[in-house]
Order: structure tokens, then sequence, then C-alpha cells
């Protein structure tokens, strides 16, 4: 019961259709995901809970300033702003949690990595890690720059629709051919 939506308006105020806003992507939980044209949080019952802005030199001022202010009265708990080019956020992802009624930074975590008997510690110059608790993810920046999200529970790197077409695809045809071995197993055990 998670809905998720990207570039839809969000009316906060019944009979004002000014009072809107369209958030790059954003999350609630609790709520039936079915299709939807707009979304009206008194007809739903609440409101964004994550909200992810991707940055841009024309969208910068108001992701950090107008936005910000509004998510907060809205009660959006998560906020993330991304720049994928990291030519206007230094640095390109940060996270804020709603406090009270505003915005303080989410403390980025650093972990080491462990490999065999190595332990690698990030320095201040790689990107930051945030955990998202409302999803369950850690959010992190891959070599490229590119936004990657990690379930918490298995540390799995969560596919993009790409990566998770091509999956189920061969998961398709590894089944189809186990089904064609195992018929073609049966009629050999039948022959003799």
């Amino acid at each position: 019961q998670v809905y998720v939506s990207g570039n839809l308006l969000v009316y906060y105020v019944m009979g004002d259709p000014y009072k809107s806003v369209a958030p790059d992507c954003f999350v609630v939980r609790a709520i039936d995901p079915h299709l939807r044209n707009v979304y009206k949080i008194w007809e739903e019952g609440k409101g964004p809970e994550v909200v992810f802005e991707v940055s841009s030199k024309s969208t910068r001022r108001a992701d950090s300033g107008k936005k910000m202010r509004l998510y907060a009265e809205l009660g959006v708990q998560e906020y993330f702003i991304y720049d994928p080019t990291s030519e206007y956020l230094d640095p390109p992802l940060v996270a804020y949690e709603l406090v009270g009624g505003g915005y303080i930074p989410m403390k980025p975590i650093k972990e080491e990595v462990l490999l065999g008997e190595l332990a690698f510690i990030p320095d201040a110059a790689e990107p930051p890690e945030y955990i998202s608790q409302l999803l369950g993810l850690r959010l992190t920046l891959d070599e490229s720059g590119q936004l990657q999200f990690y379930d918490l529970e298995t540390n799995q790197r969560l596919l993009d629709d790409e990566e998770a077409l091509a999956l189920a695809e061969a998961l398709v045809k590894d089944a189809e051919l186990r089904a064609t071995s195992e018929i073609s197993g049966g009629r050999e055990l039948l022959e003799l």
C-alpha cells in the first residue's frame, strides 16, 4: 500500500486550484496505489511523506527555498534534493528531515567497507549517503554520480526499469529452458 508518483499536481487547499505543487517524485505510504490524474490531499487523507526534487539551474532556488517551506507546511517527513549534473548542489545529494515545523539536514552516514581483512574508510570528498527511515532505503551516488537506492535489510541495490526487465526476461528464459529440459529428460526415461 505505497503510492509513488512524479510530476503529478498535488493540491493542498480544497477549492483553490492555484494551491498546488508538482514534486519530481513523491511517496505516500498506507494508501491505495491506483493511478491518479491529480493528488488531492483532503481526498486522500494524507499528503506526501517523502519528496525527491531533481535540481537544476532553473529550479535550485525554489527547491531549497519556496518548495522546502511548502513541503514542511504540508508535513513531508523526508526531503531529498539531487543534482544529477553536480553543477548546482555541493554535495550533489542533500537530505532533510522534518523536525517540529521545519527541516534540519539529515546526518549523512559514513560506512567503512570491509573486503576480507581490508577496511576502506570513505574520505570527506566522497558524496554523502543517507538513510530514509520511512522507505527503508540507503541513498547514495555511484561513481558516475547517478542516484542509487539500497534496501536496508538486504543491502541489495534496487534495479532500474531496464535492469528489472532484463532480469525478468532472463528468469522466464531460464524457466522455459528448465521446463524443456525436464520434458526431454522424461521422454528419455520413457524410451528406456
